[in-house]
């Protein structure tokens, strides 16, 4: 049942009122179904629908060079479906915690940070100064340009929201699960500071 759910979403993306009824059906299945392995199912499949999907950039290229691709835009991943994972990452079974957090971490890497970070990774070492201030710049809205400049700033504002609201809010829901208790899961810390170093601030 999932895995057909989540091809449908794969080969049907562009039918979006279904695609949108297969996503709440999806998500409903991790958040609420009695079955643990139904859930990690859910979670794992989700999570790798989102990592492979194609960035938003790379899918206008392929839609404008009439190129398919075998993996769906970002955009077809409700942020109702990262949202049913980010539910199981408070889950007292740390199999299905992890594997949530660790997944969502991932998703965040590659399709916020990665490419917030682009013009600044592509530098290296050697990365000019002031392309790292431009990023500064544009994410904290200190451009202060005017004109065409502006215009271009201010859609790109708009698309930073839509991007801050599907994906902003998955550091904060890493960094909540160190509070767990050791307890319950001595390993869970040590896990995150992991996360958070060779995913969230891309180390590797």
């Amino acid at each position: 049942m999932v895995k057909c759910l989540v091809n449908f979403i794969t080969n049907k993306h562009n039918e979006i009122d279904l695609c949108s009824d297969v996503s709440d059906t999806l998500a409903n299945i991790i958040t609420n179904d009695p079955i643990l392995e139904i859930r990690l199912l859910g979670i794992h499949q989700v999570c790798d629908l989102a990592h492979n999907a194609t960035t938003e950039s790379k899918a206008e290229a392929n839609a404008s060079n009439d190129r398919r691709t075998p993996n769906p835009p970002i955009s077809a991943i409700s942020s109702e479906l990262l949202h049913a994972v980010g539910k199981r990452v408070m889950s007292k079974n740390k199999t299905e915690h992890r594997d949530a957090i660790t997944g969502l971490a991932q998703i965040y890497y590659k399709h916020y940070m990665h490419q917030i970070l682009a013009d600044v990774q592509e530098g290296g070492d050697d990365c000019n100064i002031d392309d790292i201030l431009d990023v500064l710049r544009e994410e904290c809205g200190l451009d202060g340009k005017s004109g065409d400049n502006q215009k271009k700033n201010n859609n790109n504002k708009k698309n930073q929201v839509v991007v801050n609201e599907k994906f902003g809010w998955i550091p904060q829901r890493v960094f909540e699960s160190v509070s767990w208790p050791d307890s319950s899961d001595p390993d869970m810390r040590n896990r995150i500071f992991q996360i958070v170093d060779d995913v969230l601030l891309g180390s590797n």
